[in-house]
């Protein structure tokens, strides 16, 4: 599904191998989770920010606003 994109982790968009995304849907689904997030921790970490403070994830991201639109601008998702 991200194939098409090109933010990486250096923009806060990182991708984890997928063997090791597989590994941990497994285990979730074992332990009967319902909610189970496969980003980084860096990622969850920028999603929990924007739970709480969405603003401060704006500020974050606007430095690199060019960098992002760059790498996304032919991203396409279902």
């Amino acid at each position: 599904m991200m194939d098409s994109s090109t933010a990486g982790e250096d923009l806060g968009f990182g991708r984890r191998p997928v063997e090791e995304v597989v590994t941990d849907l497994l285990d979730a689904l074992g332990r009967g989770e319902h909610e189970i997030n496969t980003s980084l921790s860096t990622r969850r970490a920028m999603q929990r920010l924007h739970a709480s403070d969405p603003l401060a994830v704006d500020a974050a991201l606007a430095p690199q606003l060019s960098q992002l639109e760059t790498a996304v601008r032919s991203h396409r998702s279902i």
